[in-house]
């Protein structure tokens, strides 16, 4: 629908989930050497000034904290359920953001994935059989089969977002009881249709 657009505040959330980035990752590494070019640009900044002037400071702490701002912009993964739709986005400012209304949502099955193998990493990544994935860490997943194609949404419980997925499609309301837990090693596959 035209209007909605994955508001936090709004009453009609069924499911949000916020999953921190591993910075020591791989498909991390862009944003993190982007962090540390700009911070090193400070400190050379700060060491090229003769003898520590105050220029040299303030370049030091203007790009040190630019370069920490960045970080924590673009760190984190973000997923929600409403009673629209679901909505993923990256980084506090929802960089990659991307929606599916209930309509465009076919079914979905709880999985377990291997990230590097299939997609080459975390993050947004296209796999080679066509298959979208927005994940940030871990094995464990929610396939959704949408009009256009397969996308892999990773969380860190798996149980819940199905939930969530099934009252959206089902046009109810998720009960605020925890889901019964489930292993993140366990190989399941469950079709909801």
């Amino acid at each position: 629908s035209g209007s909605w657009g994955c508001d936090m505040a709004d009453s009609s959330v069924l499911y949000t989930e916020d999953q921190a980035s591993d910075p020591t990752d791989s498909a991390n590494c862009p944003v993190w050497v982007g962090i540390g070019v700009v911070a090193a640009y400070g400190l050379l900044g700060y060491l090229c000034v003769s003898h520590g002037g105050s220029a040299g400071r303030a370049l030091f702490a203007v790009f040190t904290g630019l370069g920490l701002l960045l970080g924590y912009f673009a760190s984190g993964f973000t997923v929600q359920v409403d009673e629209e739709g679901v909505c993923v986005w990256y980084g506090q400012l929802g960089r990659s953001k991307k929606q599916w209304t209930r309509d465009d949502i076919e079914g979905f099955e709880i999985v377990t994935y291997d990230a590097r193998a299939e997609y080459a990493g975390w993050g947004r990544r296209r796999g080679a059989d066509g298959s979208e994935c927005f994940t940030a860490e871990g094995d464990c997943g929610v396939m959704l089969r949408t009009d256009r194609r397969k996308v892999l949404i990773g969380t860190q419980d798996p149980n819940r977002l199905a939930g969530a997925l099934r009252a959206l499609l089902e046009g109810n309301r998720v009960e605020d009881r925890p889901e019964q837990q489930r292993s993140p090693t366990a190989q399941t596959r469950r079709t909801h249709t």
